[in-house]
């Protein structure tokens, strides 16, 4: 069987339920034709040796590799559109989503993606592959938006060349493979941009004693932020790429409300990039922070390391389970979906469900510590970190990187 159809097999049941098809070979049919159309037209674009559909069939090696990107992040986006459903909006299906992916439409917030995935799916898969027209297209596709940052276009270089492409040692993969289409390329640039600006910067300020401005601690707190987060703040602010050259009005303001919409983590990130350049303003939006910082404990490297590593663990064992049960997995505990919303998208009985999400969560985490890497040391850091679910306020936090992590794409989390 080819590797395509052993992917699509245990899902098309499901799907040509939901779809409300009797036909799964007709569904599979039209799915893996789409696919390939996606396939030759993106390939074509990128690849120096495209896939073309009247020389090549669906057992290569090549169209197995970019068709199942694809589809994963197609479905990826279909199950974004169900989460619509809570809302009581029309049922979306498969080709309805297809089409808006197109578009660089998606279902969330303004819907505004950043770009195709589907397309910036493969130019990434290119570029990693070292093809010249991929990278060609991305410095002149991207690089502009170097000019909307402060301090961008003396950075964009290295940005690009030693941190999006430099292999790393942990994985020998760049930062930029950790793209997964669940935004458009555009927009996921723009945020590993900000945070490797942020970082530069401050680390120059740092080893130059320079004090900080206001208006550069919006770029380091922006710089911790999620997609979704940055999203809002330029929607509460109605900023735009020609606007973000000019000085910031209401500064103040600005940062006091960037620090009600991040999580507590990234408040104490701040804080503590803030104490680390000598420079803490005395605002008021900064007593929270202090009074948190005394009344639980302080999250150190090691206390954040093991959140990333075990949310990693986590997020990967969700998208592990079948489709239907990491469907109610992603609704339960990355969306806070109630379980009559659950029913109305899943189909399934509440009662049910109930019994299905105990039982799914108890399976989560007895595998949680099944998954350890081989490697020793990442097994060794792994069970000491597991010593730390026994903490309560860790649940809490490694639970608000989940739901952050989710929204923006842990692709982006797990590589910058």
């Amino acid at each position: 069987m080819s590797e395509i159809y052993s992917i699509l097999e245990p899902e098309i049941e499901l799907f040509s339920k939901l779809e409300g098809t009797e036909n799964p070979a007709g569904l599979k049919a039209r799915i893996l034709d789409q696919l390939s159309h996606w396939v030759e037209e993106y390939s074509v674009r990128f690849f120096e040796n495209p896939w073309l559909a009247q020389e090549q069939g669906i057992s290569n090696p090549s169209f197995q590799k970019w068709a199942g990107k694809l589809w994963s992040v197609w479905k990826y986006h279909w199950e974004d559109a169900q989460n619509l459903k809570k809302r009581q909006v029309a049922n979306i299906d498969l080709f309805q989503v297809a089409g808006s992916l197109e578009q660089g439409t998606g279902y969330q917030g303004q819907g505004e993606l950043g770009g195709n995935p589907l397309e910036d799916t493969l130019l990434v898969d290119a570029i990693i592959e070292g093809e010249a027209v991929a990278h060609q297209y991305f410095q002149k596709t991207y690089s502009t938006l170097a000019e909307f940052i402060p301090c961008g276009q003396d950075l964009w270089q290295d940005f690009y060349l030693t941190h999006l492409l430099e292999k790393k040692p942990s994985n020998g993969l760049p930062a930029i493979a950790g793209y997964q289409g669940h935004a458009g390329l555009k927009r996921w640039v723009v945020v590993a941009f900000r945070r490797f600006v942020s970082r530069q910067t401050a680390r120059e300020q740092k080893e130059q004693g320079i004090k900080i401005s206001e208006s550069q601690q919006i770029q380091m707190l922006l710089g911790l932020c999620t997609e979704k987060q940055i999203e809002a703040y330029e929607q509460q602010y109605q900023i735009n790429e020609t606007q973000d050259k000019q000085p910031l009005p209401r500064i103040r303001e600005r940062i006091s409300w960037l620090l009600q919409i991040v999580s507590e983590e990234q408040k104490l990130k701040h804080q503590y990039a803030l104490q680390n350049l000598k420079q803490i303003q005395p605002y008021e939006e900064h007593q929270s922070i202090q009074q948190m910082i005394q009344t639980t404990p302080q999250i150190d490297a090691r206390w954040t390391g093991c959140i990333e590593l075990l949310g990693a663990l986590v997020l990967k064992l969700i998208n592990s389970f079948s489709t239907v049960d990491s469907l109610i997995l992603k609704l339960r505990f990355l969306e806070d979906c109630k379980l009559a919303d659950m029913e109305r998208i899943t189909g399934i009985h509440r009662g049910h469900l109930s019994r299905k999400i105990r039982d799914l969560g108890n399976e989560l985490w007895s595998k949680l510590g099944e998954v350890i890497p081989e490697d020793t040391a990442t097994r060794e850091e792994c069970e000491n970190c597991l010593e730390l679910l026994k903490l309560p306020v860790f649940l809490k936090e490694l639970a608000e990187w989940l739901k952050a992590a989710h929204e923006s794409g842990q692709d982006l989390e797990e590589s910058l």
